[in-house]
């Protein structure tokens, strides 16, 4: 799966280059990075990891949570409030990209606080 994949590249990484470098995992099957040079995804990480008090792994997230958990979704929740205050403080609302999502309404597309590991 993609997951193994990744945590085998972050493993050779570190091992070949050392701890201290910052890696950008980004799956283009879900995920588009455009619109940005690389220094300005630098100063973004570092503006979410200080308003997220100094969280080293910074993860995109899904408004869908697909194929849905079974079992307690409990623990999505612990975040929401740590997400808010960061939209809040980059001047961004609640729910910024609701306007372009175009599918129908699902009962587990309830907000984006959905670990998305394609951007990571």
């Amino acid at each position: 799966t993609k997951m193994i994949l990744f945590q085998g590249f972050v493993r050779r990484e570190m091992h070949e280059r050392g701890p201290d470098q910052l890696l950008a995992l980004i799956d283009g099957a879900d995920m588009i990075f455009g619109g940005c040079e690389p220094q300005d995804l630098v100063q973004r990480y570092w503006q979410v990891r200080n308003l997220s008090n100094g969280a080293t792994v910074v993860a995109g997230s899904e408004n869908c949570n697909w194929p849905p958990t079974i079992g307690d979704t409990g623990r999505y929740w612990n975040i929401r409030q740590r997400r808010l205050h960061m939209l809040k403080e980059q001047g961004l609302g609640q729910d910024p990209y609701a306007h372009r999502y175009k599918g129908p309404k699902h009962p587990y597309c309830n907000g984006y606080f959905h670990a998305n590991s394609g951007f990571l």
